[in-house]
């Protein structure tokens, strides 16, 4: 096997392929290399649906310990969502009046 000699003086006959230049060989290594990488992404959603499919977890495990809840913070979201679902009521009900500008 003969290895390319690059010649790096600029000179044009320094650019030609020559005999080096087979498309055909180059579209199959093309294709091999895409094939292989084909069956790798294959092989691996097989793995994980089957790891899936199997109950176990994909990535980092759940943690087991669980964060302690305020009431106090809880009482402030539901206040929150009360307060808007009022606001909310007056905007449908009429309370608020306001010009139409298109009108």
């Amino acid at each position: 096997m003969n290895l390319p000699h690059f010649n790096l003086s600029g000179s044009p006959e320094s650019l030609r392929y020559g005999e080096r230049l087979r498309p055909v060989r180059d579209w199959f290594a093309l294709l091999g290399v895409l094939g292989v990488l084909l069956l790798l992404g294959v092989g691996w959603s097989a793995y994980t649906y089957v790891a899936v499919k199997q109950g176990e977890i994909i990535g980092n495990a759940p943690a087991t310990e669980h964060l302690p809840v305020s009431r106090a913070s809880l009482q402030s979201v539901e206040d929150l969502f009360a307060a808007r679902a009022q606001e909310a009521a007056k905007y449908t009900s009429g309370a608020y009046t306001f010009v139409d500008p298109a009108k």
